[in-house]
């Protein structure tokens, strides 16, 4: 047993050690310790290192500051509830935190594996039966909504 427990506990570990999980957790944490008043100096080097080209690691120091006073009193515990925050925000006000909207975008789209894109492939190798393999690849993509 207790060599499937270690088997188990490598593939957990290398699951949560992808490249893109790990920008995405930076992203988070960037979010969630500015906004409580934790360090960031960690977070800001590695994002000036990934992100350099996309968001000016300086202005998101001030940013956050402006951050939180903006959300000063609101309950800020994950992600989501930051978001939901930013949507709710006037365009005015969204403009003052403009680069950390630009990171809450960079946060959205990021996707924190690669396994959606894994079971697809796998998914579609499963169906691949007779009808499938006549199939033209323009009838197998269409999205039925």
């Amino acid at each position: 047993y207790s060599q499937a427990i270690d088997v188990l506990v490598t593939i957990i570990k290398d699951r949560f050690n992808q490249p893109s999980f790990l920008v995405y957790e930076c992203l988070e944490s960037f979010l969630l310790k500015g906004l409580r008043d934790k360090d960031i100096s960690g977070e800001l080097s590695y994002l000036q290192q990934i992100h350099s080209s996309d968001v000016n690691v300086q202005q998101l120091k001030v940013e956050m500051k402006v951050l939180k006073v903006i959300m000063k009193g609101k309950n800020s515990e994950c992600f989501d509830d930051i978001l939901k925050h930013l949507k709710s925000l006037k365009s005015e006000e969204r403009e003052l935190i403009e680069k950390i909207v630009q990171l809450v975008k960079l946060l959205i789209v990021n996707p924190s594996t690669s396994a959606t894109a894994e079971r697809s492939f796998s998914l579609a190798r499963r169906i691949k039966t007779s009808m499938r393999s006549t199939m033209t690849a323009f009838r197998f993509n269409i999205e039925i909504p």
